[in-house]
């Protein structure tokens, strides 16, 4: 029942990091939201939106990969670079953001944290090296 459990949870990942990635490239999802926390709305923030957003469609590749066991060289120190820009996001965005006062702690803050801390749960178990 384990591996039902992680398939899908890496599947609901992948495409959760996928999506965003490609929404970064147009200038939204949580990438956008990150670049926007940091550099507001400078040329410089989305150079860092496009930057994430390729982080995020290579995460998702890559934990699609992993599921099958297609092997690639370097996997386990791309997945922990993903989770360590992951974890910074989380600080940046739900942390950062919290304190600054541009998010309200409220039951939607708390659901897209829970959302945030189920994807950086899902990269770590599927890391080895993590």
């Amino acid at each position: 029942m384990d591996r039902i459990g992680y398939f899908f949870l890496y599947i609901a990942t992948a495409v959760y990091l996928f999506i965003n990635g490609i929404w970064g490239f147009d200038g939204g999802g949580d990438f956008a939201q990150m670049s926007k926390v940091i550099f507001g709305g400078s040329d410089i923030g989305g150079i860092f939106t496009i930057v994430l957003a390729v982080i995020g469609v290579v995460a998702g590749a890559l934990l699609i990969l992993q599921i099958f066991k297609i092997a690639i060289p370097r996997i386990e120190l791309m997945m922990l670079i993903v989770i360590i820009v992951w974890a910074v996001f989380i600080v940046v965005v739900d942390i950062l953001g919290l304190l600054k006062g541009d998010v309200k702690f409220n039951l939607e803050y708390l659901a897209v944290l829970a959302g945030h801390l189920m994807v950086l749960g899902a990269l770590i178990t599927s890391s080895k090296s993590a």
